[in-house]
């Protein structure tokens, strides 16, 4: 088979190929843009020798530990490079070339993915977001304010809100339509869910009315897209992933509260079960969790990364309300000394 002067390139066309249909459409996308990452990192390589060959039916063991290498000085994180591995990997074995199943049978040590802690919101950092949100009388500000609102009413993901369409949002039945779930077509399915916060529900009228009035300044009528990306010459009507980041910074920037969209999902669960610890089972359920273990390891994460905030409370509960320093004379002068006394 010839693959050309490009040869990782045309391989990974032909392996993504013959992976259409078996994955979600967005996944095939996103193994592209990484393959053809990795690829660009073997081009590099092989133009200052320190590989022979890009084609994945050559790759050998000694171009695979100059990718590892290469991956340590970029200082990629564990999580990426064990990501990146996984699908060169696939690709070489597509090919016939097991070198990297060959190395792990021999106990190479490739990075693992470490667990990081879940980040949630505090209860008054929510507050201040929606408060902050509420009072901007722009597209970007009612887009952040349904976005929020809705994470935090309803547990979903990003991808799961992003994706949604006008009509799986019944604010009269109190529910959500979970379109595109994860695992779609695997081991999920899509599902109504529950507006589990109704005081969140006004927040969520005014977007919708912020909505009808930006289509009409558009001159569009109808939208399928609950948030809909109108004039960013997108063609599905949705907003990419990278372009709502881009603006949940510009939010960021004004409303003065760090948070990432993906954030909204374990701040409803912390907030809820901190509420009532007996609810962890429902939880476990409105967030779509295969067990209340996943739900229980998920909350326990999120209380690692809350370690931090708790310890500084409870030593600004027990430290001396008044606490001077006594400036040491030998510190205030010209010296070189120590300024032990």
């Amino acid at each position: 088979m010839r693959l050309g002067a490009k040869p990782f390139i045309a391989a990974v066309n032909l392996y993504l190929e013959s992976r259409e249909g078996l994955i979600m459409p967005s996944t095939l996308t996103e193994e592209r843009k990484k393959l053809r990452y990795i690829g660009n990192l073997l081009q590099d390589l092989k133009m200052t020798g320190k590989i022979i060959s890009t084609d994945p039916r050559r790759i050998d063991r000694g171009d695979v530990q100059v990718l590892q290498g290469l991956y340590k000085s970029k200082r990629l994180d564990p999580s990426t490079q064990k990501k990146y591995n996984q699908l060169l990997n696939g690709l070489l074995k597509f090919f016939g070339n097991f070198t990297i199943e060959q190395m792990k049978a021999e106990g190479v040590r490739f990075p693992k993915e470490s667990r990081k802690p879940i980040r949630a919101l505090s209860e008054e950092s929510t507050d201040m977001l929606l408060n902050a949100l509420k009072d901007y009388d722009d597209w970007e500000g009612f887009l952040g304010l349904g976005i929020v609102a809705l994470g935090l009413a309803t547990g979903c993901r990003p991808k799961e809100i992003r994706m949604a369409h006008l009509e799986d949002l019944d604010l009269k039945k109190g529910r959500f339509y979970v379109r595109y779930p994860k695992g779609e077509g695997s081991w999920a399915s899509p599902q109504w869910i529950s507006i589990v916060r109704e005081d969140l529900t006004p927040f969520l009228e005014r977007y919708l009315h912020a909505r009808e009035e930006h289509l009409a300044r558009k001159g569009v009528k109808e939208h399928h897209a609950l948030f809909p990306a109108v004039g960013y010459g997108n063609k599905t009507g949705f907003y990419t992933a990278s372009n709502l980041n881009r603006i949940k910074r510009n939010l960021e920037g004004r409303t003065g509260v760090e948070f990432r969209i993906k954030d909204l999902r374990p701040t409803m669960a912390s907030l809820t079960v901190d509420m009532d610890p007996m609810l962890l089972n429902d939880v476990s359920s409105q967030l779509r969790h295969e067990s209340t273990k996943t739900t229980t390891r998920y909350y326990a994460e999120i209380k690692v990364d809350k370690a931090g905030e708790r310890l500084k409370r409870a030593w600004a509960s027990k430290r001396p309300k008044t606490l001077s320093i006594t400036k040491t004379p030998l510190l205030d002068k010209n010296s070189s000394m120590t300024g032990y006394a």
